[in-house]
């Protein structure tokens, strides 16, 4: 079981030649084959979508199409509620990371299982090796 936040899932949609795409796309693979647990909070939905539309500037269309894709790969979607937010709140106030950012440290943490990502910057603030992986570092 992982926790991946969205500049993974980001990956699966676009960025082909990005680095570490196939990596990313692996281990969706892993997942659709039952062989991989991927959770995430709700949250991770609205941050793919942000990045497609805004920063690859890919057309609605084609972002509903991505979000369509979500919802079928099945992942173990976490909705916070207020202990969750909580948590997120008093991680980001102490690691100077977004409330965003870290929600998925959050959940990572309430699961007891690796997070992974691609943001470098994430894995240097969160201070913890072990919590946070950089998905070019991340090995099942």
């Amino acid at each position: 079981m992982i926790v991946l936040d969205a500049s993974v899932a980001t990956k699966w949609f676009h960025g082909i030649g990005e680095e570490n795409r196939d990596r990313a796309l692996h281990y969706l693979r892993l997942h659709l084959d039952g062989q991989l647990t991927i959770h995430v909070p709700d949250l991770l939905l609205y941050e793919v979508a942000n990045a497609l539309l805004c920063k690859a500037e890919l057309g609605s269309d084609m972002v509903l199409s991505a979000l369509e894709s979500l919802a079928e790969y099945n992942l173990v979607m976490h909705w916070p509620g207020l202990k969750g937010i909580r948590a997120g709140t008093e991680i980001a106030a102490e690691l100077a990371l977004s409330v965003y950012d870290a929600s998925y440290v959050a959940l990572s943490r309430e699961l007891r299982i690796p997070l992974i990502t691609a943001d470098k910057k994430l894995v240097r603030k969160a201070r913890q090796p072990d919590d946070v992986v950089l998905l070019s570092a991340f090995e099942l």
